[in-house]
């Protein structure tokens, strides 16, 4: 369940209330869920966006970051689905920089890019196998015994048969 912060500082702290109350809610329920910190993933994206495979540049869309694409006239908000390339290789929202959806964070004002997708799904991605990842670290050191012991022992099948007493 993500925690989405990002934006001006009014809708940050109603979006981190509803998270709080949501997941508040959910834990007394007894249902289990995994905490997204979507915020703090933008933070880290804002304090090295290079790391991210992104760049920030001057712009007032997204958290200091322009948008992939340029919103076309009279529309003020979410304008991202306008901007799909089409078969000519244009976007109908305005001329954004060819590699701008793998370049850029948001899309528009409100979606992320296909590089900010990709990002969050590696984030969740991680958030979810990470415990099975750590679970098998305790496994390591058990696995690399038992290949050492059976590379010590003599193969029994290809040792010379042995001879078997019948009774």
């Amino acid at each position: 369940m993500p925690n989405q912060a990002f934006g001006p500082p009014a809708q940050q702290s109603v979006r981190l209330l509803y998270d709080s109350t949501l997941w508040s809610g959910l834990a007394a329920s007894g249902v289990l869920f995994v905490p997204a910190d979507v915020n703090s993933v933008f933070r880290a994206i804002q304090a090295n966006p290079s790391q991210f495979g992104v760049t920030l540049g001057v712009g007032a869309v997204g958290p200091a970051t322009p948008s992939a694409c340029i919103a076309p006239a009279g529309v003020t908000s979410a304008w991202g689905v306008l901007c799909a390339p089409q078969t000519d290789g244009k976007r109908h929202g305005g001329a954004g920089e060819p590699t701008a959806e793998q370049t850029r964070l948001f899309a528009d004002d409100l979606h992320l890019s296909a590089a900010g997708q990709q990002i969050m799904v590696d984030y969740y991605r991680n958030l979810l196998l990470a415990p099975v990842q750590m679970s098998l670290l305790a496994e390591s050191p058990v696995k690399a015994r038992a290949g050492m012991i059976a590379a010590m022992e003599p193969d029994p099948d290809l040792a010379a048969p042995a001879r078997r007493e019948r009774f």
